[in-house]
C-alpha cells in the first residue's frame, strides 16, 4: 500500500514522502493536483516506440552551476557542451552484423588527420574529425552519413546516462582509493597505521586471491552514471544543463545516450531536424518542468506530525476546496509573473506570510534566501 510518512521541510517548501515497496519517494506537494503526465510507449508519426535505441553523442564536460526548480528547490547541474556530432559511418546487420552508428566529432586540421583517415571522412561527406565513437541503434533509428546532430537530439526533462573518465589520483594506498579503517593509532602497531593487514591464508590456497583489494592506481578509469535528469537545454549554445554530477574534470570527453528510464513526450526520431519539427526553432532555454514557483496555499495539505494517511485519505481530509483555492493561487501568481516578464528583479518565497512574491530593484533592496 502507498503510504504518506512524515513531512520534509526545506525552506519553506515541501515534499512528500510516499514508502512503497520498502522504497522511499519524494514527490512535490503540487502532485496533488497536478501530477505530471504519464510514459508515452509510442509515436505514430515518427514511427519511435519505447523499443527504440537512438544515436548517443559525443561532448565536453563544462563546469558547475546551480538553478531553482519551479517549486523552489536548488539544484547542482553540471553543464555539458554538445559540438556538432556528425553521423560517419551506417553500419548494418546485412553486412556488418550488426547495427550500429559512428559518430564524429570536434573539427580538426588536415595536417593532423592521416591520408587514410581523410578518405574516410571525405567519403562520409563529413569535415575532418578528431573524434570517433560508435553508438549501437535499432535499424529504424539509422541515420544516413553526413547527419548532423546538437543538444537538441536531447528533451529537456529526460533522463540520460553519461560515460566519461574519472580523475586520476595515481597511486593511493588501501585506505584512501578502498576506505579501509588501517590498522591501530597506538599499541602494538609499529610504522604500518595505514597498512592494509593480512592479504591472504595460510598454505592453503597459498596464495593472494585475484581481485584483492590492495594499493594501486587510482581513478582514471571509464565510470558511467545512469539516470541523470536533462534539466534544461541550451539551444543557442548548445549546452545540456544536467542535474548531478558526471565523470572527470572540465573539458573532459563523455558519451551521451538515452536512459532506459523512459519518456513523458516522443523524443525526436531519429534526431531532431528542424524542417520537421512542428514547434518554432528557438535560441531560449528550454526547461523540463515550469521555471517559477508554484503558490503555496497547499502547505496545510501535510498530515499532523507523526500521523501515515493514503494519498487518499489525505485527499478526503483537504476536500477540493482547497485544491481548487491551491490552484486559483497558482494560476493568479503566474499571471502576475507574467506582466512582471522583462523587468529585472527576484522571485523569492516570503516566510512570514508563506507565499511567492516579485521584488524588481526598483522598488529597493532585494531580499536574501
Amino acid at each position: 500500500m502507498l503510504r504518506l510518512g512524515k513531512e520534509v521541510m526545506r525552506a519553506g517548501m515541501g515534499k512528500r514522502k510516499y514508502v512503497m515497496g520498502g522504497k522511499a519517494y519524494y514527490e512535490p506537494i503540487e502532485w496533488l493536483w497536478n501530477p505530471p503526465p504519464p510514459e508515452v510507449d509510442r509515436d505514430e508519426e515518427s514511427g519511435w516506440t519505447k523499443q527504440s535505441r537512438r544515436c548517443g553523442l559525443i561532448a565536453v564536460k563544462g563546469g558547475m552551476l546551480q538553478d531553482y526548480d519551479q517549486w523552489g528547490h536548488l539544484h547542482m547541474l553540471t553543464v555539458i557542451y554538445v559540438p556538432n556530432n556528425y553521423v560517419v559511418v551506417a553500419k548494418s546487420a546485412e553486412r556488418d552484423g550488426y547495427d550500429a552508428l559512428q559518430v564524429g566529432a570536434f573539427e580538426a586540421k588536415e595536417k593532423h588527420v592521416t591520408r587514410a583517415m581523410q578518405g574516410h571522412f571525405r567519403k562520409a561527406g563529413t569535415p575532418l574529425l578528431r573524434r570517433l565513437s560508435e553508438f549501437p541503434v535499432t535499424p529504424e533509428a539509422a541515420m544516413a552519413p553526413g547527419t548532423v546532430m546538437t543538444a537538441r537530439h536531447f528533451l529537456p526533462g529526460q533522463y540520460i546516462d553519461v560515460q566519461g573518465k574519472t580523475i586520476g589520483k595515481g597511486f593511493a594506498g588501501g585506505m584512501k582509493r578502498w576506505g579501509f579503517k588501517g590498522l591501530r593509532a597506538s599499541h602494538g602497531v609499529s610504522k604500518a597505521h595505514r597498512s592494509i593487514g593480512s592479504t591472504g591464508a595460510c598454505q592453503d590456497p597459498g596464495r593472494v586471491w585475484k581481485g584483492k583489494k590492495m594499493a594501486g592506481h587510482m581513478g582514471d578509469k571509464k565510470r558511467t552514471v545512469r539516470n541523470l535528469y536533462v534539466f534544461a537545454i541550451d539551444p543557442e549554445e548548445s549546452i545540456l544543463l544536467v542535474r548531478g554530477h558526471v565523470p572527470g574534470k572540465p573539458g573532459n570527453i563523455l558519451r551521451i545516450r538515452d536512459s532506459n528510464k523512459g519518456f513523458h513526450e516522443p523524443p525526436p526520431f531519429p534526431t531532431y531536424d528542424p524542417a520537421k519539427s512542428n514547434e518554432a526553432d528557438t535560441t531560449e532555454l528550454l526547461y523540463g518542468t515550469p521555471k517559477m514557483p508554484h503558490a503555496v496555499a497547499s502547505m496545510g495539505a501535510f498530515p499532523p506530525e507523526g500521523e501515515e494517511e493514503t494519498i487518499w485519505e489525505t485527499r478526503k481530509r483537504l476536500g477540493e476546496p482547497l485544491l481548487a483555492k491551491a490552484k486559483e493561487e497558482y494560476e493568479a501568481f503566474m499571471a502576475e509573473w507574467g506582466k512582471q516578464k522583462g523587468k529585472t528583479g527576484m522571485t523569492y518565497f516570503d516566510h512570514k506570510n508563506r507565499q511567492w512574491r516579485f521584488e524588481r530593484e526598483a522598488d529597493g533592496d532585494l531580499p536574501w534566501f
